[in-house]
């Protein structure tokens, strides 16, 4: 197994209108070979950075319109990615890391898959040091502490003399998972076996993928901070898996009141699915495809569940009613728990309307085997529109020139959307903001980028 340490500097609001800005990697074969990697890529021109806190951000001292193509760096970091055999191990990276990586493969026509778990296994330092915090306390490594409303700050502690344009911060994750591995290993251990959504399926007693019956499926504690509970980890029992998304898993949280889930109930089971920290809705939605920590309930020792307050005689209690439930069953086969809402229109938030198919691979293939002059005939022969929407687009930020001047402008427009620069004083309120901050670090490369970009969609308007 490959075992690829990487870190990402991001901007932008979410992955769909995002970017990564750089890229450190250190990768070590199977064949013993190590090769490292330090990638600056350019800013786009519809990425919105904020002038409020700019000064605060490592952004400020970088230049931002230097590097390597947002394309460049999706065709390079593609094949690592893509690859089964390969732990891919950082801080955040199943939370937001992966997902930038993932999108800029979409937004570029990379042919890939776009479920994050299809594409190697991922050991997330987030999720594990939650996990030794909540079940190991006194494994913690040195200066970590148990306490997990401060493990951002110390994450960002151990990596904050990191130099993203000097250093690669690859190596300081790497030192962290040692540091983690010799007070740890066991922990390490079980993570690993179960760091792909396959695994994780296993581990929760699934049978083929699916919840078969609720007699079999393994009750376990979850931990992951995309999870929605109070504490950052849930005592959870699988019921259901998404029908359209299938690394989207609904579990009872064996710590709640159940009754309107177990007993017969007018309440439709999306009424039941938790939507906010503290509401006390039964269901919880677990996107599997994040790898959460998965173990059976009893690596919960006594005075674990102690310390966290932990009623187990209340949590037996519920798993036994679920196992009764003759009929819950039948109502989750029948009854949808989501309705999804729908997605924006947007293209670049369209990644998860479904992998392409085998056809519209080819062609995604066949993009990049040639010049940009050919793109749009060759995205003509695609049967998903948004390969030709993601192509009109990936040119207008390459080779704008071979678009008409249609086209142009509506990346024009586009861009001045993105940048929030449409709605009546934007425009003028982030030009100025750019214009203090700029007097105030008048040799800020990255704060000067940025006036000049918003300075010249002013002169357009």
């Amino acid at each position: 197994m490959n075992l690829h340490f990487f870190d990402v500097l991001t901007a932008g609001k979410s992955p769909a209108e995002g970017q990564v800005l750089r890229f450190h990697a250190i990768n070590y074969s199977d064949d013993e070979t190590v090769s490292q990697r330090m990638l600056s890529v350019r800013m786009r021109d519809d990425v919105y950075v904020p002038a409020k806190d700019i000064d605060a951000t490592p952004l400020a001292l970088m230049e931002l319109g230097q590097g390597i193509s947002e394309c460049e760096f999706s065709r390079a970091v593609a094949p690592v990615f893509e690859s089964p055999d390969t732990l891919h191990i950082g801080i955040g990276t199943t939370s937001k890391l992966e997902p930038f990586v993932r999108h800029a493969l979409y937004r570029n026509l990379i042919p890939a898959r776009l479920s994050s778990s299809s594409g190697g296994r991922h050991l997330d330092l987030d999720t594990l040091f939650r996990a030794i915090a909540i079940l190991r306390p006194q494994e913690m490594p040195e200066p970590f502490t148990a306490d997990l409303s401060l493990l951002s700050r110390q994450f960002r502690s151990s990596m904050w003399d990191a130099n993203w344009d000097l250093d690669n911060r690859a190596l300081r994750v790497k030192e962290l998972l040692g540091a983690a591995q010799e007070r740890s290993p066991k922990l390490i251990e079980h993570c690993i076996a179960r760091s792909s959504s396959s695994a994780i399926k296993d581990a929760l007693g699934l049978d083929a993928g699916e919840v078969s019956d609720l007699s079999s499926v393994v009750p376990s504690i979850v931990i992951h901070p995309s999870i929605i509970t109070q504490s950052g980890y849930g005592l959870l029992y699988p019921l259901a898996i998404d029908v359209t998304y299938p690394d989207i898993a609904y579990m009872a949280d064996l710590e709640c009141d159940l009754s309107a889930l177990v007993d017969d109930s007018d309440a439709g089971l999306e009424s039941l699915l938790r939507k906010a920290r503290g509401d006390g809705l039964p269901i919880v939605r677990v996107p599997l495809s994040r790898i959460p920590f998965v173990a059976p309930l009893g690596a919960i020792r006594p005075d674990d569940a102690r310390r966290h307050k932990i009623n187990l005689g209340f949590v037996k209690d519920n798993i036994a009613r679920l196992r009764a439930a003759t009929g819950l069953a039948a109502r989750l086969r029948d009854e949808p728990i989501l309705e999804l809402s729908p997605q924006l229109a947007d293209v670049d938030h369209r990644m998860w309307a479904g992998d392409f198919s085998r056809h519209d691979m080819e062609v995604m293939r066949a993009l990049h085997e040639e010049g940009f002059d050919r793109w749009i005939d060759i995205a003509a022969g695609a049967h998903d529109l948004r390969v030709m929407d993601l192509a009109v687009r990936v040119l207008a930020r390459e080779a704008p020139n071979l678009l008409p001047e249609g086209q142009r402008e509506g990346w024009r427009a586009h861009v001045a959307a993105r940048l929030n620069s449409t709605t009546p004083g934007s425009l003028a309120q982030e030009l100025q903001a750019f214009q203090n901050a700029s007097s105030e670090y008048p040799s800020a490369p990255g704060i000067s980028f940025l006036l000049r970009r918003i300075s010249g969609i002013a002169v357009r308007e």
